[in-house]
């Protein structure tokens, strides 16, 4: 009965119950199976153009864009990586295939400081930084 009346005031007041914590790997994978979703059949295929990408060019876009988050290696421990909760995503040992990496850099990620660059970057340089994380998973 305690309870009932700061509550009621609350939502009386226009504001509403705080919202319980979001469990990391819940939203992830609840993440994940969007990126799925969006890509479709394509998602364990090759993506067309990644292979013929410049991974220099995909290098110098990933020290702009990516490096400050996702570090030099892409392990998630970039400078900015400690003021930002969740963290980065360690970029070498993602579940994502590569469709989905492309997919996360062009759409973000909700709820993260991953921002989507499918707007930002042309398409040639989007390929390029795909190509690039590959070679940081290698």
């Amino acid at each position: 009965m305690r309870l009932f009346v700061p509550l009621t005031l609350l939502v009386a007041c226009g504001g509403s119950p705080p919202s319980p914590p979001v469990d990391p790997a819940a939203r992830r994978a609840a993440w994940h199976a969007a990126l799925q979703a969006e890509v479709g059949a394509g998602w364990d295929q090759p993506v067309p153009g990644v292979d013929a990408a410049d991974p220099a060019v995909g290098a110098e876009v990933y020290a702009k864009t990516c490096r400050g988050c996702h570090g030099d290696r892409g392990a998630g421990d970039g400078p900015r990586a400690p003021a930002l909760n969740p963290p980065p995503g360690n970029l070498r040992t993602t579940a994502l295939p590569e469709a989905g990496r492309l997919a996360a850099i062009r759409a973000g990620s909700p709820g993260t400081a991953m921002a989507a660059y499918g707007k930002r970057l042309p398409d040639d340089q989007l390929l390029a930084v795909t190509r690039y994380l590959r070679e940081l998973r290698d």
